[in-house]
C-alpha cells in the first residue's frame, strides 16, 4: 500500500535508501535526494511557510512522493543481454 503522509513516505524511502546501501547499489542516490526534500516540504508545512500548508500534507504525501516510492519499490527487472552479432 501507498504511503498517505509525508511521514509515511519518508519511511519508506528510508528503506529504499537502507536497501541501496545494502546492495551498493547507485538506485538509491535520487531517492536519498527526494527524501531531503520531502522533510524541507514536512518542515515548511510545520513551521507555516505555505499558504496553504493543510492542503500541503496530502498532496505532497499520497499524490507526488508516493510514486516515487512505487516506482523506487519495484522489483528491478533482468538485464537483458547485448547482442554479439556483427552487424554488416
Amino acid at each position: 500500500m501507498l504511503p498517505t503522509t509525508i511521514d509515511g513516505v519518508i519511511e519508506e524511502l528510508d528503506r529504499t535508501i537502507a536497501t541501496a546501501r545494502r546492495d551498493e547499489s547507485r538506485l538509491g542516490y535520487f531517492p536519498a535526494l527526494y527524501r531531503k526534500v520531502t522533510a524541507s516540504v514536512q518542515q515548511g508545512i510545520a513551521d507555516g511557510r505555505f499558504e496553504d500548508g493543510d492542503r500541503m500534507e496530502p498532496e505532497a504525501g499520497a499524490r507526488g512522493a508516493a510514486r516515487l516510492v512505487r516506482a523506487t519499490t519495484l522489483p528491478t527487472p533482468p538485464r537483458r543481454q547485448r547482442s554479439m552479432r556483427c552487424r554488416s
